[in-house]
């Protein structure tokens, strides 16, 4: 059973474009979609604890709505251009820095009370953004 996506596992891979976790997966790891330019959408089912340091980051045409995680890390969707509204679950716990930096398309964030902490720079360069 796969319980996590390992550190780097499909950094730059050029011809995913669609990810199915299934519900046994508890971690992203570090970098292990990054520069995945093509990835446009992936489920994240309520097992996963953590989406780890830069797991995301550079996926331009990620286009998700719904992120449930306890916990997002630096940098995990960062410049992540394709995200336009996104519903943090009531699950989210803490967003790290720079999380979702330099989305400029992002216009909606919806956070829930569960968040307890939102570092540095978690929003920044999100230009279009309104709370």
């Amino acid at each position: 059973m796969v319980t996590h996506i390992g550190k780097q596992a499909f950094l730059r891979n050029e011809n995913i474009t669609v990810v199915h976790l299934p519900d046994s997966i508890i971690s992203i790891e570090e970098e292990a979609f990054k520069d995945c330019y093509n990835l446009k959408t992936i489920n994240f089912p309520n097992s996963i604890i953590s989406i780890k340091t830069s797991g995301f980051q550079n996926c331009q045409n990620l286009s998700i709505s719904e992120i449930d995680a306890i916990n997002i890390y630096e940098s995990a969707f960062e410049q992540c251009k394709g995200l336009v509204k996104i519903t943090l679950s009531n699950r989210v716990k803490t967003i790290g820095k720079w999380a979702f930096y330099a989305n400029n398309n992002i216009n909606e964030v919806i956070i829930y009370e569960s968040v307890d902490l939102i570092e540095d720079h978690a929003f920044s360069w999100c230009q279009m953004l309104n709370f």
